[in-house]
């Protein structure tokens, strides 16, 4: 049995209450669901009679970092010891599409950001709707600094991914920890259409997992999206 991830933050609390219906189809692959959220007690009134059971976590930092629903997920791995399946609460609908009984070790993902930004090394120069033009260069030159090849580095589509349990996972949060400011750095000084700090979380956790030796995979798909 897997456990569900859930960050439902500001608008997306009630994202996640729409999708309550979804979850609970989901009760043979998951005993519990871990929610964290800035609107605890309004969402625990709508999970009183529900199959499942729902742990809330209280986020209390003013603007949301997206680096955080990965330290989320990731620390649930390690402290309960199980798989965890991390999901927006905004792409609840989109559990349907994935085969969940994904044994491959690590973390397993998607799809990359898009078929001329799937690794970071075609991100060089790189601009689209999302950020503005040579939004990476600089995190590109930090892999090459640190001994990684841009083009083994994977932009991951974060919005739901598997971590399968791995004791690795405390060295991927370091990681993390190591490039978060400079994703932080790079919202408030660059830009993009995301309101939040912290985006591009997936190319940080590819980063991460490669200097972890944490295998990454992709989703079996039960349906196209």
């Amino acid at each position: 049995m897997k456990n569900l991830a859930i960050v439902a933050v500001g608008d997306y609390a009630m994202e996640f209450v729409y999708g309550l219906s979804v979850i609970e189809n989901f009760s043979d692959y998951f005993n519990t669901v871990h929610v964290l959220t800035d609107k605890v007690e309004t969402l625990q009134n709508y999970t009183s009679n529900t199959k499942l059971t729902y742990i809330f976590t209280p986020y209390e930092k003013v603007d949301f970092n997206y680096f955080d629903k990965l330290y989320f997920s990731l620390n649930l791995s390690l402290v309960t010891e199980k798989d965890i399946l991390y999901c927006d609460a905004g792409a609840i609908n989109r559990l349907n599409d994935y085969d969940l009984n994904n044994e491959l070790p690590g973390i397993v993902y998607p799809r990359e950001w898009g078929s001329n930004s799937s690794n970071a090394n075609m991100l060089r120069g790189f601009g689209c709707d999302a950020f503005e033009e040579g939004y990476w260069d600089e995190f590109i030159v930090y892999l090459e600094k640190h001994g990684v090849k841009p083009e083994s580095v994977p932009t991951i589509f974060e919005q739901t991914l598997l971590f399968n349990h791995n004791k690795n996972y405390d060295q991927v949060i370091s990681y993390l920890k190591s490039v978060e400011d400079l994703f932080i750095g790079y919202s408030n000084s660059k830009e993009s259409k995301y309101t939040a700090v912290g985006n591009g979380e997936g190319l940080a956790l590819a980063y991460a997992c490669i200097k972890s030796n944490v295998e990454l995979s992709k989703f079996r798909y039960i349906k196209a999206i």
